[in-house]
């Protein structure tokens, strides 16, 4: 039995000697963010995210170094090449409702994600409306804002959550998708915001808004639940993605509940688009969270039902031709085979010669 644990022992220690490969890195992106979950202490927190795109599998892995919490993710450069194959007729639409199907929290990659940063919130004893806002800043700090057309250009070129995350920029609908895919996984009831915003000139906008069923009052973040819109008889409160690269002339930082109205911005002509399922099935090769849309080819049952069809009209066909009457060859009126002539238009049908007379008889002979 020694002998057993000790080459069990052995076996554990050259594993722990050669980590498991994750596959090669072809590119790297490192994110780094603050949070103040009490605004009364005015005490930071530090977190910081290694972004690795590589040619192996998704995965993520969350530690601690002192005071700063760490993420390591790890994305499939197959999965960010999925989004960003499909062409830019499908990135913008007049019907703003098209932005549900930008909501992927179905993604493998933005679960690791809101799982990583989940994880977090609970060793740090967050509640419900602490994590939420510790969300928030992740994608309001991180995420540089950038107009489209700089990015991609195009004039508006709507993101999926993933190619934002990778991509590191994002307008506001960009961000705002990042945000609500990662706060729908977490359970959050949220909607998607859109609205004009004037401060001098008016522009688009979109935002995220969040219900809750239940909120602890004692939270110092409670304070900042002051703006919120009514939909489906549920309040949704503002969450604000793209402060403060955007709405930077007012501070503090956007919590959760704080609108750009509260910074003398004007907000009109608001409608709110409920969250969808995506139309996103998954990569070319399926994982775990997701499932590959396979087109299968079904039995051709139309050629069957075709063939009966004929199959039960080729009588149908014999009957008609056989019943068809008979038409004069002069008038193409139908008559019939007993007629000599058509009484239509005078044609002879059946010229017949008289019998020889006597006198043809004897020539004959």
């Amino acid at each position: 039995m020694k002998i057993m644990h000790l080459i069990l022992i052995i076996v554990l220690i050259s594993i722990s000697l050669f980590p498991i490969s994750h596959g090669a890195v072809i590119s790297e992106k490192n994110y780094s963010w603050s949070f103040t979950p009490n605004p009364e202490s005015g005490k930071e927190e530090h977190f910081t995210l290694t972004m690795k795109l590589t040619d192996g599998k998704a995965g993520s892995e969350v530690s601690k170094n002192g005071n700063t919490w760490h993420i390591e993710l790890l994305i499939p450069q197959k999965d960010y090449a999925y989004y960003r194959a499909l062409p830019g007729a499908y990135r913008y639409a007049f019907n703003l409702s098209y932005l549900q199907y930008f909501l992927t929290s179905n993604d493998e990659n933005i679960r690791n994600l809101a799982e990583s940063l989940n994880y977090i919130a609970t060793q740090e004893g967050y509640d419900n409306l602490t994590r939420l806002n510790f969300i928030l800043s992740f994608v309001q700090e991180t995420i540089q804002y950038m107009d489209d057309f700089v990015v991609d250009g195009f004039y508006d070129y709507y993101q999926f959550p993933l190619e934002t995350l990778v991509l590191g920029t994002g307008d506001c609908e960009d961000k705002s998708l990042l945000l609500a895919s990662l706060s729908h996984h977490l359970g959050y009831d949220v909607v998607l915001i859109v609205m004009n915003i004037t401060d001098g000139s008016t522009v688009g906008h979109v935002a995220v808004g969040v219900h809750f069923d239940r909120v602890n009052l004692t939270n110092p973040l409670a304070r900042y639940l002051r703006d919120y819109y009514v939909y489906d008889g549920k309040i949704y409160y503002y969450m604000e993605s793209t402060a403060n690269q955007t709405f930077s002339a007012f501070h503090p930082s956007y919590y959760v509940g704080v609108s750009p109205e509260e910074g003398g911005y004007t907000i009109s002509d608001v409608r709110i688009l409920p969250y969808k399922e995506s139309w996103y099935r998954g990569y070319e090769d399926s994982n775990n969270f997701v499932t590959k849309e396979k087109s299968s080819e079904s039995f051709p049952w139309y050629l069957i039902v075709m063939a009966i069809v004929i199959i039960a009209y080729i009588p149908v066909l014999i009957l008609a031709f056989l019943s068809e009457k008979k038409k004069c060859p002069n008038c193409h009126r139908e008559i019939e085979d007993s007629w000599n002539y058509c009484p239509h238009c005078g044609y002879w049908l059946k010229y017949e010669m008289p019998p020889p007379s006597k006198f043809e008889e004897e020539s004959i002979k």
